[in-house]
């Protein structure tokens, strides 16, 4: 998760450009209103929908294939009040993933409470850079805000530092682009050495340097596949274009897809199947695969395509709304 809050302080920045010269309380709103639009819809339909499906079918009678993390998850009593609590992402009621009917949700809760503060940071950080870190670091050690602050505010830099990092980048002899590969690798693989990123079981320095250690080979990952033409020829196809599309709804639906039907499936596939342990896994890794792509398809065009579209409208609305009640007040010229 820590590439993708790296990845989403570049893509704030990259889609809101217009706040690097200039900041105005319109074009705020306007983005304001199109992360809520994009946000929420899909979330709040498969919250609700995950409800139903606990309420209603699961657990679906059949033989326990479950790893025990997932068994965590639904296995305790959940009323429509817990359910619009749980809707509001911002504050977390309850904090705990394994109450939550949508346990990977706490990544939206960072989304939700850091994105309003992108476009300020990608302003401020043009004005004076300086200024910016000492902002940052303010908050995160004065008035302990989110830390993932830290990964977006890397994701900005990013995207700020885009050219001057491609002409170094380009210019750099291939043995050296490898060496800082190897070395992104090395770092970013510390994630899955050090989990004091989360808590503090395990330590290399300190949790703070480990997870520098780890931001810091996401960015030089992120550098690489910005600047490789083969990468980025690559997302470019087709494909992986309309992947990137779904990309939102494939990541809330997977997880209570596996929850509620994974068990039954296997059941299924062994009850029928009496080929080696391999093909049984394989057929039911490709059908979960497809079930959840056939999915996020369905969301995609019918929740989050028209509520990005409404989105957009309705910030034009209502800027337009804005600007009209502004030209009014303005003395008139003679």
């Amino acid at each position: 998760m820590i590439f993708f809050f790296v990845h989403s302080g570049f893509i704030l920045s990259y889609s809101n450009a217009q706040f690097e010269t200039e900041f105005s309380v319109i074009s705020y709103v306007k983005f304001l209103i199109r992360r809520i639009s994009r946000i929420y819809p899909v979330f709040l339909f498969i919250l609700f929908l995950s409800f139903i499906l606990k309420e209603t079918i699961y657990p679906i009678p059949a033989n326990n294939y479950l790893s025990t993390h997932f068994l965590k998850f639904w296995n305790y009593p959940i009323q429509i009040k817990d359910v619009l609590q749980q809707a509001l992402l911002a504050v977390r009621i309850p904090d705990n993933a394994n109450l939550r009917l949508i346990p990977q949700d706490w990544t939206l809760t960072i989304e939700v409470l850091i994105c309003p503060l992108i476009p300020f940071i990608n302003f401020l950080n043009r004005k004076s850079k300086i200024f910016c870190w000492l902002l940052v670091l303010l908050m995160l050690k004065v008035f302990h805000f989110n830390t993932f602050l830290f990964e977006f505010v890397i994701g900005v830099n990013l995207y700020t530092f885009r050219h001057s990092i491609a002409t170094l980048w380009n210019k750099s002899h291939w043995s050296v682009k490898l060496i800082v590969l190897v070395l992104g690798i090395i770092l970013y693989t510390c994630f899955f050495s050090f989990p004091d990123i989360f808590n503090q079981e395990k330590i290399f320095y300190s949790p703070a340097i480990d997870r520098v250690m780890v931001v810091a080979g996401c960015a030089i990952f992120f550098i690489f596949i910005l600047n490789s033409e083969l990468i980025q020829g690559l997302f470019n196809r087709p494909l992986f274009v309309k992947i990137g599309k779904i990309c939102y709804s494939l990541y809330l639906n997977h997880i209570f897809l596996l929850i509620c039907f994974s068990n039954i499936f296997l059941a299924t596939l062994r009850s029928i199947l009496s080929g080696p342990e391999w093909l049984i896994i394989l057929l039911y890794v490709s059908f979960f695969q497809l079930l959840t792509i056939a999915v996020s398809l369905a969301t995609y065009r019918f929740i989050e395509k028209p509520f990005n579209s409404w989105g957009k409208k309705v910030s034009i609305f209502i800027s337009n709304q804005i600007t009209g009640k502004l030209d009014g007040q303005s003395p008139p010229t003679s």
